[in-house]
């Protein structure tokens, strides 16, 4: 019998030897050296970034979250001390530079410590007041809104600017109601829809209640039309109405608002200014919520507007208002604008 010498490993073949010999190429070799992945470690940071900015963490630099709200901030602040400082120039220029003598500058310069008004920019103030050659121009404008879209009245608007150049405030003026085109307001004449007034404001704390006889025959005395308890229009206000006091307001003409306010400087002078009010009924704001309560509710509004009607001459919706504020904001910030007067109660 023939034997076969058994073979303890089996070699490689001639196809295997082949396959081995070849060099293989990776995809990862087919890539430009640059986006080549490093070998010298595997873990994913020694990975080669595609960005030349170091990474920032999330959360670690205060002044990122409140650099936005401060930025409006100061911006309004801006506006506000814009505003006082042309009604102080305005006051010293009108009644001279002593608040003791004029009731106009002595309430700005109120106004102006409860607003923390620099010491420097006031100091300023009266040294660009008293300079003969610098005047400011007082410009005037007319302008009347349309009628809200669920058919309320429109709003009449006197806008009041001060400016060293008028021309440039007239063509920042049309500039701002063409962008404002597409709310239809316009210039437009509704002098004859409002009369000059001097409106006289003052405080009483809540143990003066007793006090507002005494005031009331002062201010008649000398001159004034009407006396009457009021609502708060600020907050600053509204604090002296929740402590228990009252706000006492006094309408005369605007020549007389110097010799009333001097017989009260012994009480809390709000205010001592002459305003453009409306010479009719106010234009009101619209309950939204009135009306969505179906049948019932709007019978109500109706039957409330009925009662009102001696001294409402119509209701505006909230999306006008909101248009106005948009409107106000544009005019403040960027055509000198000082004060603007409407028909709507509690506007702006």
């Amino acid at each position: 019998m023939a034997c076969f010498p058994r073979c303890a490993v089996a070699g490689p073949s001639r196809w295997q030897a082949t396959v081995s010999s070849r060099q293989v190429k990776s995809p990862v070799s087919l890539l430009p050296p640059l986006l080549r992945p490093s070998t010298s470690c595997s873990s994913p940071s020694s990975h080669r970034s595609f960005s030349c900015t170091p990474p920032h963490p999330s959360g670690s630099n205060r002044w990122s979250k409140i650099r936005h709200k401060k930025a409006i901030q100061d911006s309004a602040r801006s506006n506000v001390f814009g505003r006082l400082t042309r009604d102080l120039v305005a006051a010293i220029r009108s009644g001279g530079p002593h608040p003791e003598s004029n009731t106009r500058l002595a309430v700005a310069l109120k106004k102006a410590k409860e607003l923390n008004f620099p010491k420097d920019r006031l100091e300023n103030t009266f040294a660009k007041a008293d300079k003969s050659g610098e005047t400011l121009t007082a410009v005037t404008y007319e302008a009347l809104g349309p009628p809200s879209a669920q058919g309320g009245a429109a709003v009449a608007l006197i806008i009041e600017c001060s400016t060293d150049s008028p021309g440039r405030t007239h063509a920042k003026v049309k500039e701002i109601f063409n962008k404002s085109a597409s709310s239809n307001y316009r210039l437009s004449s509704v002098g004859h829809l409002f009369q000059k007034r001097g409106v006289i404001r003052l405080a009483l704390a809540s143990g003066e209640a007793g006090k507002f006889d005494e005031v009331f025959e002062v201010a008649l005395e000398n001159g004034a039309e009407e006396v009457s308890e009021v609502e708060a229009e600020n907050e600053a206000q509204g604090k002296i109405v929740q402590e228990g006091g009252s706000i006492v307001e006094i309408l005369c003409e605007p020549s007389q608002i110097d010799p009333i306010s001097s017989k009260l400087t012994s009480y809390n002078l709000l205010e001592a200014e002459q305003r453009t009010l409306p010479s009719g009924p106010w234009l009101r704001i619209r309950d939204e919520e009135g009306p969505e309560d179906g049948a019932e509710g709007g019978a109500q509004q109706e039957q409330g507007a009925d009662a009102l009607s001696e001294d409402t001459a119509g209701w505006v919706d909230e999306e006008a208002v909101a248009k106005l504020d948009r409107l106000a904001s544009a005019l403040e910030e960027e055509a000198d604008c000082t004060r603007i007067w409407s028909n709507l109660y509690g506007w702006p």
